[in-house]
């Protein structure tokens, strides 16, 4: 996030465990188990509202504006790609330097935080958008009654087996495929009334019905199932990204009822020390 709401949704980005295990990156198969298992979709939304609350930021948070973000977001995804060629992508990341492959990883979280997001803001059930039901996406019936990061494991391998029958299963033909879902997520929202944040009272979804609320959670599934497929063709570890994302978001919670000079001091120390955190995210705080 920028500005008013704006730093990352968890505080920050950075760290090498954007690639999938042990430093993988070449075999998209080797995923870290543990990870998936154990990140949970409940979890994330916690955590990112507690973020919000504490920066005063629910006020900003209205679902069209945390839409913008997704799709600001979604942007700084595709520019990762802008550019590159087809063997640049092949086996992971195979034509991207190291710190690149974590920027990848960075704005993959990001876009998975702000649909989690989202959906909180909209009072949506995040989990609810990942069953298979009404989805564009394929399935490859790995879960039928549960939804959480082991499903958008399930629905991003189905997406990308899917994907390679059309030779289209590249994290760069992933990102664009993300961006074409982020104008149909978008269009559910324009010319529609929204919630005027938390100030206002207001629900975030006020005057909706359950067609246009059901129409919403399935667009949001298909977007986070396409964030995961493309961190899947990638080589990236994508609970691995999120978790620093609010892991670092931790920090800076720990840091704020400090003064702005001992901040800077930790944040200094953490950085020189191969912390997370970036210069621009230090001076955010």
């Amino acid at each position: 996030m920028a500005s008013e709401g704006g730093a990352r949704p968890g505080g920050g980005g950075g760290g090498d465990s954007s690639r999938e295990c042990e430093g993988g990156g070449g075999d998209s198969s080797r995923e870290c188990e543990g990870e998936w298992s154990s990140l949970t979709l409940e979890g994330l939304r916690q955590n990112l509202d507690a973020f919000a609350e504490l920066r005063d930021w629910r006020q900003f948070h209205t679902p069209r504006n945390v839409m913008l973000a997704l799709v600001g977001e979604v942007g700084e995804l595709c520019e990762c790609f802008q550019w590159r060629t087809a063997a640049d992508c092949a086996g992971g990341l195979a034509g991207f330097k190291p710190d690149q492959s974590v920027h990848v990883g960075e704005e993959l979280a990001d876009v998975c935080c702000y649909c989690v997001r989202l959906a909180d803001v909209s009072g949506l059930d995040v989990a609810q958008s990942l069953l298979p039901t009404a989805s564009r996406l394929p399935d490859d019936g790995a879960a039928e009654s549960s939804a959480d990061f082991e499903t958008l494991r399930a629905r991003a391998r189905a997406a990308v087996a899917a994907a390679a029958s059309e030779n289209a299963a590249g994290p760069r033909d992933l990102a664009l495929a993300l961006a074409a879902q982020a104008g149909r997520l978008s269009a559910t929202l324009s010319g529609r009334r929204c919630g005027g944040g938390e100030a206002s009272g207001a629900p975030g979804l006020a005057g909706w019905d359950d067609t246009a609320r059901a129409s919403l959670t399935r667009e949001l599934g298909d977007a986070l199932v396409l964030v995961a497929a493309c961190s899947h063709a990638a080589g990236i570890d994508l609970p691995g990204a999120v978790r620093i994302c609010c892991c670092v978001g931790g920090v800076v919670r720990a840091c704020v009822s400090l003064s702005y000079h001992t901040r800077v001091a930790m944040i200094w120390v953490m950085m020189c020390g191969g912390g997370a955190l970036s210069l621009s995210h230090a001076w955010s705080l």
